[in-house]
């Protein structure tokens, strides 16, 4: 499927890439994620998601290297997805890494672990 969507972006001047899944429900159902986008000059997909992260992380106490940061919070392993600044309140969106399922959080939340680096074995 992947590759037929990429097919049609292509004659379009564009590209496609996975986004992985999301909504897996054992036994259930499930929903392929693609993200559609204009090529960057070395004809890979740009990253808007990252190219903003990179640009306001320093105001919220992280790095542009945080962008897709794995950690481990309650028990749960989860990965830093973007910068929302329109979300005064909980700026910072994480995804649960098993189902995918998204999260916002405060800023204050990962200044005091940007002060560690955050990896995958914080708690």
């Amino acid at each position: 499927m992947l590759e037929a969507c990429r097919k049609i972006a292509s004659d379009h001047g564009l590209v496609i890439e996975s986004a992985g899944w999301r909504g897996l429900e054992p036994g259930f159902s499930f929903e392929p994620a693609f993200r559609v986008s204009i090529p960057a000059p070395a004809g890979k997909a740009l990253n808007l998601d990252m190219e903003m992260f990179a640009l306001l992380a320093e105001q919220y106490g992280l790095e542009a290297a945080d962008f897709k940061r794995e950690f481990i919070a309650r028990g749960e392993r989860f990965q830093i997805t973007g910068i929302d600044p329109r979300r005064p309140k909980y700026p910072i969106s994480v995804e649960r890494i098993p189902d995918r399922r998204g999260f916002n959080s405060q800023p204050t939340m990962w200044s005091c672990c940007s002060k560690h680096r955050l990896n995958p074995d914080v708690h």
